[in-house]
């Protein structure tokens, strides 16, 4: 039986993401600080009963620099791409023409963005991971240590050569096999596409993305909130860590108020607490 058209509406308007690249930080929020030399997040967790450091490192090539936002939304319909096609996926991948990527993330076909889509899929390419007890195989059920791995582990352009020695009609990339077990084992988290798109705000964005996650754990054990500290909440971003309370209202607030006041949040704290400011995260109705 076909789907109708508000069948297919509904069912477009979920992304289903893999997880790790929702909790771990890939993309800086900003443009400007597109050219970071790297992103590096640290932590202290217990596992087995032993307390160890791990650590999820963001590379970036040296010319092309860290994935900025215009790179995010290209990863992203290459994603829905990938979310459309029968499980279990297979490399190669076709993502079609570069043009038509333009489509999807709503940006004017001209020679300019044209090329502006080829950098990002260079630099998504180029741009590795370095997991030391963070990224998580679902498949294999154990977290990575020791391994550096990209996104994407080539790219052949249309009017290329395959490796079956024919031309290429299209342009095609080739996942990580890291990527492409945990979307073959299901670990990827819906999101709603539509109203992540609504956010705009980069921080608002990053949050819905990163909570999403946590709010799941959270409403498994009947918890009713998250407590997080700034200094993580920044690296998980990743963004610029402030001193004084009063900057740090300023920079995340106008976030915080737009996901409550769309429901995602039903209420959020920033406490001062023995000169260390954490975040209380309380789950909405559509978080929930």
């Amino acid at each position: 039986m076909k789907n109708t058209t508000k069948e297919r509406n509904i069912i477009d308007e979920i992304l289903r993401t893999e997880v790790n690249l929702l909790i771990y930080p890939f993309f800086s929020l900003s443009e400007r600080r597109s050219k970071k030399k790297r992103i590096e997040f640290k932590n202290i967790v217990t596992r087995d009963q032993k307390e160890i450091e791990v650590k999820w490192i963001i590379l970036p090539n040296a010319e092309y620099g860290i994935p900025g936002q215009f790179d995010k939304k290209i990863f992203l319909a290459i994603q829905k791409i990938i979310d459309n096609l029968e499980k279990p996926i297979s490399n190669p991948i076709k993502i079609g023409s570069l043009n038509s990527l333009l489509n999807q993330i709503g940006i004017a076909n001209c020679e300019n963005n044209y090329n502006k889509i080829r950098l990002s899929l260079k630099k998504l390419k180029s741009t590795t991971i370095d997991s030391e007890g963070t990224f998580y195989n679902k498949g294999k059920k154990q977290f990575i240590f020791g391994d550096t791995f990209s996104l994407y582990d080539r790219i052949i352009w249309k009017g290329e050569q395959m490796p079956n020695g024919s031309i290429s009609d299209a342009t095609y990339v080739y996942l990580s096999s890291k990527l492409i077990e945990n979307i073959n084992a299901n670990y990827v988290k819906p999101i709603d596409f539509n109203y992540y798109n609504s956010l705009k705000l980069p921080i608002a964005i990053r949050l819905y993305e990163l909570l999403g996650v946590k709010f799941y754990a959270i409403i498994k054990k009947s918890l009713k909130y998250i407590k997080m500290s700034y200094e993580t909440l920044c690296d998980l971003m990743p963004a610029k860590q402030y001193i004084y309370i009063s900057d740090i209202k300023k920079q995340i607030l106008p976030s915080l108020e737009k996901l409550k006041s769309t429901g995602f949040l039903s209420n959020f704290k920033i406490e001062n607490e023995n000169g260390k400011v954490y975040v209380y995260f309380y789950p909405g109705p559509r978080a929930l």
